[in-house]
């Protein structure tokens, strides 16, 4: 993260008052199941789906950016495979980046998942209180507060010469104060591991945390307590000097422990109702032969669905899906110790 300690005014005084709309998807999909014959499962063809790696060993990648970037080409930015991004949005009060809308809009408008950070002040003497920072912070993200968009964040590199409970209790508050202003939406918290384990209580575990310790490689993460009060940690801010395509010089580095489908499923604001859920622990039973409608709600929305199969007889399986216009799509099967073992598009 990254924040100007020389500034002397603000770089902007106003906040959005534009925002490109987002492609609602309304396809709904189709799922049938049935047996079809007497003879063993074998491939027909050398375009079958190869079984791979386990999903769990997935990584999503993003990074986190501010003024200092510049001016960002947000479709190289994509087409490096960077899924997505928070782009600093205020800090303080009276303080908006003067490249937050540029950001929020170029990111969304090239496929990569977006929202803002604030960079909080929570210093002595009440010189900004936590109600006055969590409206600044709202007035400017607050067009973009909608699905498809990412929850924002507070970002905490200051308050150290507070107490503990001080500057926990002024996150709450600034946490409680941003949920009444958006009807719910929480932030997540980026802190340091000086942070997580010195400068803050166990209270603030209740919140998401994007955890700041740069090993300066995505495959190495930090071992011992580096989450301090909290108990685990899946996003993370490796790197403090990647190089990514569309963007000159150095760019924070962050990675999601997961696949996209479950960074989506954790971190996208979504609330519209889902027919049916987006992991094995929530999937619909399903019988044979049978055909379940279901509807993909959002872009990045999976539906799940499970079944018993006799994989020990002779019998040939058949799984159709039937769309209504659906532009891109996946079907995967999983076995129920959730390894990959064949994908369909």
């Amino acid at each position: 993260m990254t924040h100007d300690p020389r500034r002397l005014e603000p770089d902007c005084g106003g906040s959005p008052d534009w925002f490109p709309g987002l492609q609602e998807l309304e396809a709904r999909l189709l799922l049938s199941a049935s047996p079809l014959g007497d003879d063993p499962l074998e491939p027909t063809s050398s375009t079958q789906p190869e079984v791979t790696a386990q999903a769990g060993a997935a990584q999503t990648f993003g990074i986190d950016v501010s003024r200092f970037q510049g001016n960002i080409n947000w479709s190289s930015v994509e087409a490096s495979g960077i899924d997505f991004a928070w782009a600093k949005a205020t800090e303080g009060v009276n303080f908006v980046d003067i490249n937050w809308v540029q950001n929020v809009t170029g990111a969304n408008n090239a496929g990569v998942l977006v929202s803002g950070y604030h960079f909080a002040t929570p210093y002595t003497g009440g010189v900004n209180d936590a109600s006055s920072e969590a409206f600044d912070f709202y007035q400017a993200v607050s067009p973009y507060l909608q699905d498809g968009f990412l929850r924002p964040a507070l970002d905490l590199e200051r308050g150290d010469s507070l107490s503990t409970t001080v500057l926990s209790n002024w996150v709450h508050d600034f946490m409680n104060a941003f949920s009444a202003l958006s009807g719910g939406i929480v932030p997540i918290i980026y802190m340091n591991t000086n942070y997580a384990v010195n400068e803050v209580n166990s209270s603030l575990n209740i919140y998401d945390l994007w955890l700041a310790n740069w090993t300066h490689n995505p495959n190495n993460p930090p071992s011992g307590n580096a989450d301090g009060v909290w108990n685990g940690y899946d996003l993370w801010q490796y790197s403090d000097s990647t190089s990514v395509s569309g963007i000159a010089g150095a760019v924070d580095g962050d990675v999601f422990m997961g696949d996209l489908n479950a960074f989506s499923s954790k971190y996208v604001i979504n609330t519209i109702p889902d027919d049916h859920g987006d992991d094995l622990a929530t999937s619909t039973a399903v019988g044979l032969p049978s055909v379940t409608a279901g509807e993909l709600e959002t872009s990045l929305d999976s539906d799940w669905f499970r079944l018993d199969l006799n994989l020990g007889g002779n019998t040939d399986y058949t799984f159709s899906v039937l769309d209504a216009g659906l532009g891109n799509a996946e079907l995967r099967f999983y076995d129920s110790g959730s390894t990959l073992l064949a994908t369909d598009t």
